[in-house]
């Protein structure tokens, strides 16, 4: 009977004792031989800037710090201090020392009262701690180490360099020209982009202010945000007004801005800031009003007479050249010719003898069309325009290049393809010539 008392003795205190323990665990997974798997270091846009293989930490600006375990914990922490020995509790402050923990589902900086962490930002999930910090802009400068500890206990201690903000945006290939077709309204786009680049160490978020000129000019597929040595081009849109007549718009740089602003910046505790807040430089825009292809001369009394400097055309061949006149006034036109043929002149679609009058205006174009023929082959050929306006006169010349009959070039081209058909087709017979003999020996022998 005593035997079976022992025995039912014996077993409470086991389960008596195994409660106990499970008492004592801690809740949720024990991380127990936890490892730290990776730490990346990164600023919000991802930027990971490295230094003698080690990363660096850009003072003033937040910073993503990556810990991925190979368990989960329930504490995480992160200790940040100025050199390779932390300094006496009573001497450290936002300079010098900073720690930050995760703790059961809550974050916070312990140092500094949570100044220096947004929790909204931090992030956890399984193995994976996501703290977002940063350090004041009047940091130390320099070495720093870097002390992660996994349930109090310390697994990592990294060197990190801590550098200072450094802001630079660079503006190239401007002024930026835009060619629109006069007394249009349309939207044309640069026949150049401009470069933007960012030669810093901490993001930007650009804008482009076009001033009085917002309502004409935009800015095709702009990003703002502006990585750590991107460098990104971009296009510049116009509006065109049926107003504008030929010529050209010149906007100084002063009138149009690039702005980066230096972006996930922390306020400093003290109240001068060491990173300036933006930078920014004048974009130059010129506007080309006037067809494509086209000199544009401008002459007396805002006449505006538009012509195409060179031209091609064939022996025999029959084509239009187009001219444009536009500005108030009357001008005299004559039009003569070299080593070409002159079959009509129209104005405004009317054929007219020269020398004609055209009686211009400030709200559309006098179009001039010349129907020519080349006669010289292989030769250069002139338009010669002679305008008159008050009593004075202007000579603009088109130069054509005059080249063989389509007929000819066709020609040299099929006799080139039948000598080249021919020799192929020699070439055959004899390779079967050649081995018919050598069959015929073979035969013999």
């Amino acid at each position: 009977m005593r035997g079976i008392l022992n025995k039912k003795r014996c077993l409470i205190i086991i389960v008596l004792g195994l409660l106990t323990m499970n008492l004592c665990l801690p809740l949720g997974n024990s991380s127990d031989g936890a490892e730290i798997v990776d730490l990346f270091i990164h600023t919000p846009t991802g930027e990971s800037i490295v230094r003698y293989d080690n990363p660096v930490w850009i003072r003033g600006i937040w910073h993503y710090a990556n810990i991925t375990l190979n368990v989960e914990a329930n504490k995480v922490s992160i200790i940040f201090y100025h050199g390779d020995t932390p300094l006496p509790i009573g001497d450290r402050d936002e300079t010098n020392y900073y720690n930050w923990k995760y703790d059961h589902g809550s974050w916070w900086d312990v140092q500094h009262d949570s100044r220096y962490i947004e929790n909204d930002y931090c992030d956890h999930d399984i193995d994976f701690y996501s703290f977002y910090i940063g350090i004041d802009q009047y940091a130390e400068s320099g070495n720093w180490t870097l002390v992660v500890l996994i349930d109090d206990e310390q697994l990592l201690s990294k060197r990190v360099i801590v550098d200072k903000g450094v802001s630079s945006l660079v503006l190239r290939s401007v002024p930026v020209t835009l060619r629109v077709e006069p007394f249009t309204e349309d939207d044309f786009i640069s026949e150049e982009k401009f470069i933007v680049e960012n030669k810093g160490n901490v993001p930007l978020r650009l804008s482009i202010n076009y001033g009085s000129y917002n309502n004409i000019f935009s800015t095709l597929d702009f990003n703002e945000i502006l990585k750590v040595d991107q460098i990104r081009g971009y296009s510049i849109l116009v509006h065109s007004k049926s107003s504008w007549k030929p010529g050209t718009i010149t906007i100084k740089s002063g009138e149009v801005s690039v702005t980066g602003e230096i972006d996930y910046v922390i306020p400093p505790k003290n109240d001068v800031s060491l990173i300036p807040s933006n930078l920014s430089l004048g974009l130059g825009i010129t506007v080309f009003i006037g067809h494509s292809g086209y000199e544009l001369e401008q002459l007396a009394n805002d006449i505006a007479f538009q012509y195409m400097k060179n031209l091609e055309i064939k022996l025999g061949e029959t084509k239009d050249v187009f001219a444009y006149i536009s500005g108030k006034g009357n001008i005299t036109v004559d039009i003569t010719s070299k080593n070409l043929k002159i079959l009509k002149i129209f104005g405004k679609g009317v054929e007219v003898k020269t020398p004609f009058i055209v009686r211009s205006n400030n709200t559309s174009e006098y179009p001039i069309t010349i129907q020519v023929r080349g006669i010289v082959a292989n030769t250069t050929a002139f338009l010669y325009y002679y305008l008159e306006i008050g009593g004075k006169t202007q000579t603009y010349t088109t130069k054509i290049n005059v080249g063989p009959p389509s007929s000819q070039v066709e020609d040299t081209t099929s006799i080139i393809m039948s000598i080249t058909a021919m020799i192929v087709t020699i070439c055959i017979v004899l390779s079967i010539v050649l081995i018919i003999q050598v069959q015929i020996k073979h035969r013999r022998k």
